[in-house]
């Protein structure tokens, strides 16, 4: 009797906790307030509630609508209003440190960085065992195969040789 091992899936586990099941509707109702209704927005507005949590959250919805009620804020260049949601993640970049910043709108960046530093390194090179390393690489002699040297740019004249 043989017995096939179990497809892998990488479909998301349909079991959500209480937890994320919390998060969802506060990113729903927060992103409904906001004006926001496509995928992205909302999945940042989850990572928000993820990572600053429910009540700094709010804090930065409340003064989003406060800017919102004293005519709003334009962009960088000045050229346009921004969208009550545009206020809300610019305060959201503004008011948290870049390592939050990093984790809400950049996740895979955080991602490489927790992954790098679970990694093997290289041994620190010192320099006063420099000696030591340049003498073990000297016993390794090489050889040249082939030199290629590449020219950009625009000769007056080309001319081809081989030996």
């Amino acid at each position: 009797m043989s017995s096939k091992p179990p497809k892998k899936s990488f479909k998301k586990n349909s079991k959500s906790s209480p937890r994320d099941a919390k998060i969802d509707a506060v990113a729903k109702e927060i992103a409904a307030k906001l004006g926001e209704t496509e995928k992205q927005p909302t999945t940042q507005i989850k990572r928000i509630l993820q990572t600053i949590g429910e009540d700094a959250t709010r804090q930065v919805l409340k003064k989003t609508f406060e800017i919102e009620a004293q005519g709003g804020m334009t962009t960088l260049d000045g050229t346009r209003r921004r969208t009550v949601g545009g206020v809300f993640f610019y305060l959201i970049r503004q008011e948290f440190p870049n390592e939050i910043v990093v984790k809400i709108f950049y996740p895979w960046i955080s991602k490489l960085q927790e992954h790098a530093k679970t990694q093997d390194r290289f041994p620190e090179f010192l320099w006063h065992k420099r000696k030591a390393v340049f003498e073990k690489l000297n016993g390794h002699k090489g050889r040249v195969n082939k030199v290629r040297i590449n020219l950009i740019g625009r000769p007056g004249k080309v001319e081809h040789r081989q030996n």
